[in-house]
């Protein structure tokens, strides 16, 4: 063909030719030596593109290039090169001084280079505990601390939970529902990175993030579960897990549907929240938030349609809104059924401003005072695939009930890749 063997000689490029080095088959840290030790100019390279060539400190730019390497063909020598990027890294004072202690010391090059290929092969891995072979730890894996024998009996802790329920109101039990989910729903399929294992929710920068209130949310589940955490020898990951499970089970009507809903203890909890400062959720209820946006975000998080919207329900139909977004999203916020769905198809609505900030824009129902959503609630509401399953669940709450208890277990355990042992949460 017109394109000869498509290699060597025969090879298109982008018009950038030659090598860095005068040995580029051989690992050494002479690309870093020759940074330093030359002077080096611009000018047309062998492509027809601009790159830099050498000359010898002083000799001026018509000086003829003091490095060679082996040509493509291996028959002749050529001029080493470098690129405009290489270039920058002597003029910048930050990475000059990385130019300069590699291009002294091999070794302490090799390592860096070992642990940066390392990073760049693995960090869409997810945590260490999922490669292969045993391996140390790095510090962008965000290692928690090492698995300890969990120090609690579930059912205790589960039976705590149920008397604090009965003592509290619908918005501190949707407070703690609302708290699991945005814990466990900072996972991301994509690279293995989130979930609520280490409770990195709780600490910056997640705990400040729009979709949490700024605050709000956290502290309001952080507020309704600290008595049973100071009570018993738990880790706050797994209470925010296994409370969002029991409260689920305690607000439903019909419980049968719920039988799937698990709790698998032995979570750790972090020492800051650096491993979520990547994963803020992208699309929240914001207005302008569109339907694309929204099955992307479901997408990355490893959910179906199904799943996201049965999520949906749990959150809408227990509590009140999340700052700066206000009011309810359904006629009887301290239930777990269908009810949510009903109210949604139901009615039309129109865009008000929240009245918690004043600013902030969402919808209210236009029939009924007491009843809001938000852009993803209308979404859901309008998006033929996503109200494909609203209609179903509103006609069907064991439908609901079911894919929930399904789609939440999925969710708290997206991030547990140690293969724990499970327990039942909801009642037979």
């Amino acid at each position: 063909g017109l394109c000869g063997s498509g290699k060597g000689v025969d090879t298109f490029t982008s018009g950038i030719e030659g090598a860095w080095t005068t040995k580029p088959t051989t690992w050494d840290n002479e690309y870093f030596q020759n940074l330093l030790n030359y002077d080096w100019t611009s000018r047309y390279g062998p492509g027809g593109a601009w790159q830099w060539g050498s000359t010898p400190v002083g000799a001026g730019i018509d000086a003829p290039s003091p490095l060679e390497s082996p040509t493509v063909d291996g028959e002749g020598r050529a001029p080493t090169m470098m690129m405009t990027s290489d270039i920058a890294l002597t003029t910048d004072a930050d990475y000059n001084v990385f130019v300069e202690h590699f291009a002294l010391t091999l070794v302490d090059f090799e390592f860096a280079f070992s642990a940066a290929w390392y990073k760049l092969m693995t960090r869409d891995m997810g945590p260490v505990t999922r490669c292969a072979t045993p391996v140390e730890p790095q510090d962008f894996q965000h290692p928690l601390p090492a698995s300890t024998a969990v120090d609690y009996v579930v059912e205790d802790v589960t039976s705590a939970l149920k008397h604090l329920y009965q003592r509290s109101d619908a918005f501190a039990i949707g407070s703690v529902v609302k708290l699991a989910y945005a814990c466990a729903s900072t996972f991301r399929y994509t690279d293995y990175l989130g979930g609520c294992n280490g409770a990195r929710i709780l600490m910056e920068p997640a705990r400040s993030w729009p979709s949490n209130g700024k605050g709000a949310l956290v502290d309001a589940g952080v507020n309704a579960l600290q008595s049973i955490f100071d009570e018993f020898k738990i880790t706050w990951s797994d209470l925010i897990v296994l409370a969002g499970g029991v409260a689920l089970d305690f607000a439903a009507t019909h419980k049968k549907p719920l039988a799937a809903l698990t709790f698998c203890p032995g979570r750790g909890d972090d020492s800051t929240g650096e491993a979520l400062k990547y994963l803020e959720p992208p699309v929240f209820g914001l207005v302008g938030d569109t339907a694309a946006e929204l099955k992307e975000y479901i997408q990355r998080t490893g959910l179906t349609n199904s799943d996201y919207v049965a999520l949906l329900g749990a959150r809408r139909s227990l509590g009140d809104a999340t700052f700066p977004f206000s009011g309810n999203y359904t006629t009887d916020p301290a239930v777990l059924d269908n009810g949510y769905f009903k109210d949604l198809l139901a009615n039309t609505y129109d865009l008000v401003t929240s009245d918690a900030d004043g600013n902030t824009q969402q919808y209210k129902a236009t029939n009924n005072a007491n009843l809001y959503a938000q852009s993803t609630d209308i979404i859901v509401k309008y998006d033929a695939e996503l109200n494909a399953i609203a209609q179903q669940y509103s006609i069907d709450n064991d439908a609901f009930l079911t894919d929930l208890a399904e789609a939440w277990t999925k969710l708290m355990n997206a991030d547990r890749f140690d293969s724990p042992d499970c327990l039942p949460v909801a009642e037979s």
